[in-house]
């Protein structure tokens, strides 16, 4: 055994930061967070701010280029510790404001690819 991961991934991940509004049910509010990598499928995170497992939160997200925010509907599926009080919050996207999947894929790698 080698101890090397085989983890497999359905869609290419993108590195970049970005400003993101995250409302868990009380507004939204703009966090500048600091975006580890995003995906068609989803969204790491990297945030001082307490989020509950399982949680579905809005979002707008900040993409080079793009005038308007990208709007979003995510569920935490991971909270991982960071540094000092940074957690890493892994989010599912379960829905992109007028893009499918495949869509939001192909805008991903043509924008930030």
């Amino acid at each position: 055994m080698s101890g090397l991961s085989t983890e497999k991934r359905r869609h290419p991940r993108y590195e970049f930061k970005t400003t993101v509004w995250f409302d868990q049910g009380e507004g939204m509010e703009p966090l500048s967070l600091t975006t580890v990598n995003v995906s068609a499928g989803g969204i790491l995170l990297a945030t001082e701010r307490l989020t509950k497992l399982g949680a579905t939160v809005k979002l707008k997200l900040d993409l080079p280029f793009i005038t308007e925010p990208i709007k979003a509907v995510g569920r935490v599926v991971r909270i991982a510790e960071g540094i000092g009080e940074t957690r890493l919050v892994g989010l599912e996207l379960m829905a992109v404001e007028g893009l499918t999947e495949e869509q939001f894929l192909r805008f991903l790698a043509d924008l930030l690819g």
